[in-house]
C-alpha cells in the first residue's frame, strides 16, 4: 500500500518510464522475481492485459508476463505499454 502511494507521487513528477524504471529497480533489489515485478508494474500503471490484447490472444500476453511462454511480439507490446525496453522487463530476451 505504501509502495503504491510513493509510486503514485513519483509518477506525478517523473516521466512514466523513469517511475517504471525506479519501481523495477526497487522491486528487483527487494528480491522479487521478474514475473512478479512485471505483474506489479502493470497493476501500478493501471494497465490490464485485456486492454493490450489487440491482435494477440489474452492468454499469450498473460503467459508472457508470467514467463511461461516466450513470444517476442507479446514482449514488445508489454514493454511498449510500460514505456520500457524489452530487455529491461524480459532480461532473458535475446536479440531478435
Amino acid at each position: 500500500m505504501i509502495k503504491t502511494y510513493i509510486y503514485n507521487i513519483l509518477k506525478g513528477f517523473l516521466p512514466k518510464n523513469s517511475a517504471n524504471r525506479m519501481a523495477l529497480k526497487s522491486l528487483r533489489d527487494a528480491g522479487f522475481e521478474m514475473p512478479e515485478i512485471r505483474k506489479a508494474l502493470f497493476v501500478l500503471n493501471g494497465i490490464t492485459m485485456k486492454s493490450l490484447a489487440n491482435g494477440v490472444s489474452l492468454s499469450s500476453l498473460s503467459n508472457t508476463v508470467k514467463g511461461t511462454r516466450v513470444n517476442a511480439h507479446c514482449q514488445e507490446i508489454l514493454a511498449a505499454a510500460l514505456d520500457l525496453e524489452v530487455i529491461e522487463i524480459f532480461p532473458d530476451a535475446g536479440p531478435n
